[in-house]
């Protein structure tokens, strides 16, 4: 059975209105549908939803953020789907709602943070409270929270091996 049946997200359905709209309107604006995307180990009856620091996730009040879905199959990953204009820049983060109405939050992390770009931006966020591993950019791979691995440059394995003793 699903753990989490999705209500009719009402800001999902004013979007489509939006977008809707003739194009020369002033207040069409470029939408970026965002997809979330998170590993969580929950309780049955525990709700998953992302919240964070734009109206479209609720101003970190996890009521009016986004609700996130999984199914039997796909757990333990849950997903939601949202639309976020264009260029914002939000910081976020998952919070389960327990049974009770209580609140677990990603305490262990910094807030993650996306830019809303092009037309589907794909989140793929690892695990519930747990770094997700980025590659920061070409030369450093990061290894683990805190460490980099530099790749090795040939020209330093080349001159390590002009000055080395050759044996014979």
């Amino acid at each position: 059975s699903m753990q989490k049946m999705s209500r009719n997200d009402s800001s999902e359905e004013a979007m489509k209105e939006v977008v809707k709209l003739p194009h020369g309107q002033a207040n069409h604006k470029a939408i970026t549908r965002v997809e979330f995307k998170i590993r969580v180990q929950t309780n049955l009856g525990d709700r998953v939803v992302v919240t964070g620091s734009a109206q479209e996730l609720g101003f970190w009040e996890p009521r009016n953020g986004v609700e996130m879905v999984t199914t039997k199959e796909t757990y333990p990953i849950w997903t939601a789907v949202h639309h976020v204009p264009s260029g914002e820049s939000v910081e976020y983060k998952y919070v389960v709602i327990q049974g009770d109405e209580s609140l677990m939050w990603e305490s262990s992390i910094e807030n993650r943070m996306f830019t809303a770009e092009g037309m589907v931006l794909a989140l793929e966020d690892g695990t519930f409270n747990q770094e997700s591993a980025k590659l920061l950019n070409k030369d450093f791979v990061s290894v683990e929270r805190g460490k980099t691995l530099k790749k090795t440059n040939l020209s330093d394995i080349v001159a390590n091996i002009d000055h080395s003793d050759t044996i014979y």
